[in-house]
């Protein structure tokens, strides 16, 4: 990946929840785009047990997911409800600890 977002989520937000958000998202997003192009150009990463989710951000597509997923998070869980890091391009050291 050359370039994402990395979201932490409080511990107290159900990992169901998280990954249903993301596939709004990723449902708004084919709206956009082709649909092969969202999971191909996006590659979406999440780790449950942590409630962490990785998202590409370096083809148009990614960006746009980024775009939707975060609105839709901040909407859901709140604007203190998680956290969001830009991993990738000269931070690969954050990319590989939250993969």
């Amino acid at each position: 990946m050359r370039a994402g977002y990395l979201y932490t989520f409080g511990p107290n937000i159900p990992a169901q929840e998280i990954e249903a958000v993301l596939v709004l998202a990723a449902l708004a997003t084919a709206g956009l785009h082709p649909d092969e192009a969202v999971p191909v150009e996006t590659r979406p990463a999440v780790d449950a047990a942590v409630n962490v989710v990785v998202l590409s951000a370096d083809t148009p597509a990614g960006r746009d997911l980024n775009r939707v997923f975060l609105a839709l998070a901040t909407r859901g869980f709140g604007p203190n409800g998680f956290g969001v890091t830009r991993v990738g391009e000269g931070n690969e050291a954050g990319l590989a600890a939250a993969t």
